[in-house]
């Protein structure tokens, strides 16, 4: 399977730019992108969402 990609650009209010920051400073994420997707892949769990077929078939 070929996974594709896109880059996104976002905007985010300072406490949560901050609390990134923590995160990576304490060595728990080497950098910001791989927070987002720690977070998206919790959330879609959060929604038993288990794969990208799943998440298009319910928007449908």
């Amino acid at each position: 399977m070929i996974t594709r990609k896109k880059r996104l650009g976002i905007t985010m209010a300072n406490p949560y730019l901050k609390g990134m920051e923590l995160l990576i400073k304490d060595g728990l994420y080497e950098n910001q992108a791989e927070i987002v997707k720690d977070a998206l892949r919790r959330l879609f769990n959060h929604y038993e969402i288990h794969s990208i077929s799943d998440a298009c078939n319910s928007i449908n």
